[in-house]
């Protein structure tokens, strides 16, 4: 499976990244090509813990959910409600300029990379997890919210 911690897989991010627009053409859900950076860079700040994000696991959560989200290639259901932290419509980080939100996701998701420290991060739904699962995590998520554009 595909890994942020992969330069081949985080490069591909990256191109795909370059093709979304500020009038790109949402398949699903509520989110703007804009809100969409934002809510994947609020996601990344609060797992690095620069940002509070409530914790809202389960035994469920952090067993049956986090296999399925990282160890399968079942995609992730579409329209879920995140979390209002990482939610633009409610404690989100708002949008602001398009080139501004985008190069805060490249600097945030290259953060990411660099300062994984998978003894203490923990993901609000998926709790603690191996480096293997946050890189499978970051791409999926990432990769979830490009289709949603069609990028």
């Amino acid at each position: 499976m595909k890994s942020l911690f992969e330069e081949r897989d985080l490069d591909e991010v990256r191109d795909r990244l370059s093709r979304l627009t500020p009038n790109s053409k949402r398949r699903w859900g509520r989110m703007t090509p804009n809100g969409a950076l934002c809510h994947l860079t609020d996601a990344f700040r609060g797992c690095l813990g620069d940002r509070p994000i409530r914790d809202v696991s389960t035994p469920l959560g952090r067993t049956v959910a986090r296999f399925v989200a990282t160890s399968t290639p079942i995609p992730w259901p579409k329209g879920y409600r995140s979390t209002p932290e990482v939610d633009q419509e409610v404690d989100g980080t708002p949008p602001t300029a398009f080139d501004a939100d985008m190069e805060r996701l490249h600097a945030t998701m290259r953060d990411f990379v660099d300062r994984l420290d998978e003894t203490t991060m923990r993901h609000p739904v998926f709790g603690l997890m191996t480096r293997a699962q946050w890189g499978r995590w970051a791409y999926r998520h990432m990769d979830h919210h490009l289709r949603q554009f069609g990028v």
